[in-house]
């Protein structure tokens, strides 16, 4: 408690600190002559122009299924794994970007994910639950419609989808206000840039995973400045848990094992560049120019249009 009350003092403290800045500049320039709002040309009204800018970015994506001929657009529900994906999303490349997560965002589970084994297991476990929570409600139709009238882009994951195609929109907002009584305010907004991608699903899950990961720091910053309970409780196990240690079992010849499995590391490198020398690494589509730059990226075009169109309808643009 005694931490989070310092916190909050500080976070305050730096809080007003512009806010002072300013009303300070304002009381030291009001206890002069007052002359200087007559004489003065920076004092004067006609130097009361304020501008403001201000930006959002926004992602949206949905399912991109690329028609083929003799290709089945759904496929049935036996064809698919235990994760209920065709290809189960949360691979390797996921699993290798979690400590990063963790550092960027102060998990701790996250940090020591490839030195734990209950870490390991207690983040496995949660991001599992994590994208079950992701995916498509039942009933959902899974396919997303542009048009000139209306824009509808899921932002969940399909199970019967390996690609998606996203748009990344930069939306900038300027304002302009100038003095009385002459005076006018304006407004001018604008998209630049607006960017199309294709990726695979499992990186949608490494995406959804780090918003989780800033909405978890988010959730912690504020229940420390509030002096949560849950921190309290957090607290008591940490001390707890130092003066009365659990016993663990002593594992029988543990500098044997950790050579065994530097070694089957090392080993497994080895055979998979062995193995990818004449074997394309897989599970996702690996021929960038044949495939996906002429199929996959021409199909992506059409959600860029359509919703370019969007906007320039809405703004009465022709």
């Amino acid at each position: 408690m005694m931490d989070s009350r310092k916190k909050s003092v500080y976070e305050y403290r730096e809080w007003l600190k512009p806010y002072i800045a300013k009303f300070k500049a304002i009381r030291e320039l009001s206890e002069g002559s007052g002359s200087n709002f007559v004489s003065d040309a920076y004092v004067t009204p006609g130097f009361g122009q304020s501008q403001a800018i201000t930006g959002v970015r926004l992602w949206c994506w949905t399912p991109l299924k690329k028609p083929e001929k003799g290709k089945p657009s759904e496929l049935r529900e036996t064809t698919k794994g235990k994760s209920g994906f065709i290809i189960d999303p949360y691979d390797s490349v996921v699993k290798a970007y979690i400590p990063a997560l963790g550092y960027k965002y102060k998990i701790e589970d996250f940090k020591n994910y490839h030195k734990d084994p209950k870490a390991k297991e207690r983040v496995d476990k949660k991001v599992r639950d994590l994208i079950k929570g992701w995916v498509q409600r039942p009933g959902g139709t899974g396919q997303a419609y542009i048009n000139r009238d209306k824009l509808d882009m899921r932002s969940d994951l399909d199970q019967n989808a390996l690609y998606y195609v996203a748009l990344d929109v930069h939306v900038f907002l300027s304002l302009v206000k100038t003095p009385p009584p002459g005076g006018f305010e304006s407004d001018n907004i604008m998209f630049f840039p607006i960017q199309t991608m294709v990726f695979s699903q499992n990186i949608a899950v490494l995406f959804l995973l780090e918003v989780w990961c800033r909405e978890k720091q988010m959730e912690k910053y504020i229940e420390e400045m509030i002096g949560a309970r849950s921190l309290e409780v957090e607290e008591e196990e940490r001390i707890e848990a130092m003066f009365n240690p659990k016993e663990e079992k002593k594992q029988r010849l543990p500098g044997v094992r950790g050579a065994l499995h530097t070694t089957r590391t090392k080993l497994t490198a080895i055979a998979e560049g062995i193995f990818y020398t004449f074997v394309r690494r897989g599970p996702y589509e690996m021929v960038i120019y044949e495939r996906i730059a002429k199929m996959y990226s021409r199909s992506a075009g059409a959600y860029f249009g359509a919703a370019t169109g969007l906007l320039q309808a809405k703004m009465g643009i022709k």
